[in-house]
């Protein structure tokens, strides 16, 4: 069968030096040696070392390694609020394969996965400037009846408006509406700056 992370993973994209950690772990959450210790400050030192040791292998080349190394971190099945850690970690160092890994391992174990998680991963796409993913993304979580919440639809528009896919952003704005959401300051901002990209001033002053 044919996962998600599957699907979405380059084929061809080999990983180098990159994601390569200068420690494998990180012993306290104020190391202020650690980069990753900065971006998550509040994360625990277990998580911390979880995340470095998923930043320190070379993909796709070692998946088995990367899926041994979150075997071994949860044995008793994934914790949920760690799990969100850890891709939120994975999104600001752009580590998009690794994020859709995460996922793959999931779906290999039928674990679930929630908004947070996908959110946390939209979100790599977003800075990695792959629009077309987080759309794919998006419909997946349809699909999985996963909840399409703000936090969702903030995610895959600002996905579209770093593409500069202004109108795939409104047209998602235009859904969200119809799921009876309240804008938020991100969904706005989105919507607006990806306006301004698309020289549409119009329709932005119709928000």
């Amino acid at each position: 069968m044919k996962t998600l992370g599957c699907m979405l993973l380059p084929r061809a994209h080999v990983q180098t030096g990159r994601y390569m950690s200068q420690s494998m772990s990180c012993r306290s959450s104020s190391c202020a040696d650690s980069h990753t210790a900065t971006l998550l400050p509040a994360m625990d030192d277990t998580v911390q070392s979880v995340l470095q040791a998923l930043l320190g292998i070379i993909l796709p080349l070692q998946s088995d390694m990367f899926f041994a190394t979150l075997d071994q971190a949860f044995q008793k099945g994934p914790d949920p609020c760690a799990v969100t850690c850890i891709l939120s970690g994975l999104a600001k160092q752009q580590a998009l394969d690794a994020s859709l890994l995460v996922i793959t391992w999931h779906d290999l174990h039928k674990y679930e996965l929630n908004s947070y998680h996908y959110s946390a991963v939209i979100n790599a796409c977003a800075l990695a400037c792959m629009w077309a993913k987080a759309l794919q993304l998006f419909d997946v979580i349809s699909q999985r009846e996963v909840e399409r919440n703000i936090v969702i639809f903030g995610s895959v528009m600002s996905a579209c408006e770093r593409g500069g896919e202004w109108e795939k952003a409104l047209s998602l704005f235009r859904v969200m509406a119809q799921c009876e959401l309240e804008p938020n300051t991100i969904t706005f901002n989105a919507a607006i700056s990806a306006c301004g990209k698309g020289s549409e001033w119009r329709k932005a002053m119709q928000l």
